[in-house]
């Protein structure tokens, strides 16, 4: 293999994104990857209004008077690739 020259012709990344760009593989690894950083924030964000929720137990300021909003809005989850679909229990 090694006098035919065939074991070395592609040079592939160990990694799931362009380390340059920082872009993801246009690739299912690639997809895979986004999914679960996009399923990452997304948990990160219900826990940002669970606290907020929490550590808020009233609707307005207590000294004040004035009435809080919460600081974000509901997060959308993310879809899944096509690949991951048929894993992804939805409805729940």
């Amino acid at each position: 293999m090694r006098s035919q020259g065939t074991g070395m012709k592609v040079n592939h990344s160990g990694e799931d994104y362009n380390i340059i760009s920082l872009g993801y593989n246009q690739d299912p690894r690639g997809q895979q990857l986004q999914y679960q950083d996009q399923s990452s924030m997304y948990r990160n964000q219900l826990r940002g209004q669970n606290l907020y929720s929490r550590d808020h137990s009233v609707s307005h300021n207590v000294v004040t008077g004035q009435q809080r909003t919460p600081p974000v809005g509901t997060p959308q989850r993310p879809m899944p690739p096509p690949q991951l679909r048929e894993m992804v229990p939805w409805g729940q």
